[in-house]
């Protein structure tokens, strides 16, 4: 459930970051809108906050908390090197999907001008609005709420109009007339937009991807061997 919530605010926006070196019109699309570098940053940061948050909405943990302080952290210590390798992981196959994607549906002339297009200011500014923009809050009631702990298409896509809305709200009048007249000239951008519901396709199989049967078990076995470390501090024996 941590993993999955921690995605909803991680995963559910476009990433910003300058392009790389490569010449591929394709790749240079992809590091320009979702590079692994932007998609990992602040992520171990983002899945502490949330974790203690979801251990304060435990009536039992918080209890557990006063009565041996540290084990909010001893079990956030031990979690975190699978979850920021398991979030990698997913990151890598998100990318690999969002590349093959381009290359499928676009030709190389039109990666080219998007490309182009989302490493230039105006683009990064774009990018950069829509990810600070994000709105998850759907899906965070629904994974709490659900026995499965999964962003169905419907939370997922009441969120995206959220953000969409929360774009316009903060769209500045010079940027939207700048941006919205390059775009409209640019005989690639119907093409890139028509992309659209398989890139939410793929941000959405992102968001519920869930631990490998092996992270799973690493998990398992790193939390049982911090909470009996803590239990043996907090509660020695006579």
């Amino acid at each position: 459930m941590i993993k999955r919530l921690a995605f909803c605010a991680l995963a559910v926006s476009l990433a910003h970051a300058p392009l790389g070196a490569s010449e591929d019109p394709y790749q240079k699309l992809l590091d320009a809108m979702a590079s692994e570098e932007f998609m990992m940053e602040g992520t171990e940061d983002t899945m502490r906050t949330m974790m203690v948050s979801e251990f304060e909405r435990d009536a039992d943990m918080v209890a557990f908390e006063e009565e041996c302080p540290g084990v909010y952290s001893s079990m956030t210590d031990a979690m975190m090197p699978t979850l920021l390798r398991s979030h990698r992981r997913a990151v890598g196959e998100y990318r690999t999907d969002l590349l093959a994607l381009f290359r499928d549906r676009l030709s190389v002339e039109d990666a080219a001008g998007a490309a182009e297009f989302y490493a230039s200011e105006n683009g990064q500014a774009l990018v950069r609005l829509a990810g600070d923009s994000v709105q998850y809050g759907n899906a965070m009631d629904e994974i709490r709420d659900s026995e499965d702990m999964v962003v169905s298409e419907e939370s997922f896509a009441a969120d995206k109009e959220a953000t969409r809305k929360e774009i316009k709200a903060n769209l500045e009048p010079v940027l939207a007339r700048e941006v919205g007249l390059k775009l409209l000239g640019e005989p690639w951008f119907a093409r890139f937009l028509a992309l659209r519901p398989e890139m939410d396709a793929l941000e959405l199989k992102l968001m519920n991807d869930d631990f490998t049967p092996e992270e799973d078990a690493e998990v398992d076995a790193a939390l049982d061997r911090a909470l009996t470390a803590k239990m043996d501090e907090c509660y020695p024996a006579e």
